[in-house]
């Protein structure tokens, strides 16, 4: 596992589920269907294609087995309006 995705699981447990952010999170990540996928993508069209493969993985998976997926993004939208833009 990357040190990218390591540190994205260690915030999910340790923020989001332990401080409460979202009451809906903990029992998928109990139950390991909770996927963290890193993208190294750096352009934004590439990035649209990465976005569209877990979203069709997502629809085509039973929710008992994935119930959402976190995409780590490395190489890009570091600065808050460029994510917002990128939305």
């Amino acid at each position: 596992m990357s040190k990218e995705i390591n540190a994205v699981s260690q915030w999910l447990k340790e923020v989001v589920i332990g401080l409460d952010l979202c009451p809906f999170a903990a029992w998928p990540e109990q139950h390991n269907q909770i996927r963290i996928t890193l993208s190294r993508d750096t352009t934004e069209d590439a990035l649209l294609e990465t976005l569209q493969s877990e979203l069709t993985l997502a629809a085509e998976t039973p929710a008992s087995e994935l119930e959402t997926t976190l995409i780590v993004i490395a190489n890009m939208l570091e600065d808050f309006d460029d994510y917002n833009q990128f939305l």
